[in-house]
Order: C-alpha cells, then sequence, then structure tokens
C-alpha cells in the first residue's frame, strides 16, 4: 500500500531530473516540439526540455580547424 506512492513520486523525481538539460557557454539548443522547429535557439543556462513533447539538439558554435597540406606547383604551370 506504501508502496505505490513511493514509486510513483521516485518516477516524477527521475522524470524531473531528466528534463532539466544545460548548455554551456559556446553551445545553442535547437527545440523541436512535435517535429517542429521552435523560432528562437535556447542559449546558455539551464533548459527545460519536456521529453514526450519535445527534442533538443545540441550546436556547437567553436570553429573547427584544419590543417591543410602547402600547395604544390602542378607539372602544367612551368
Amino acid at each position: 500500500m506504501i508502496t505505490t506512492p513511493i514509486i510513483i513520486i521516485f518516477v516524477l523525481l527521475i522524470y524531473i531530473f531528466s528534463v532539466v538539460n544545460v548548455l554551456r557557454e559556446y553551445e545553442r539548443g535547437v527545440i523541436f516540439r512535435l517535429g517542429r522547429l521552435l523560432p528562437t535557439a535556447k542559449g546558455p543556462g539551464i533548459i527545460l526540455v519536456f521529453w514526450p513533447i519535445d527534442r533538443m539538439e545540441r550546436i556547437s558554435l567553436r570553429t573547427v580547424t584544419m590543417d591543410v597540406p602547402p600547395r604544390t606547383s602542378s607539372p602544367g604551370t612551368m
């Protein structure tokens, strides 16, 4: 009898903790609600994403650098 309310409270606590997401300073969150994009991206900080309705994609704003090999002269230029 008393275990049923404890189980319900436990499940609700797990859901509440799964709803809270933290975005870092260099990230933005794009929220899809029922498959449609919300008009504004979420900034850094604490974001609430309600699982069965919303889905969040994290977008990194960091610049990706790659090493480019030095250019060699082609045989037809001389």
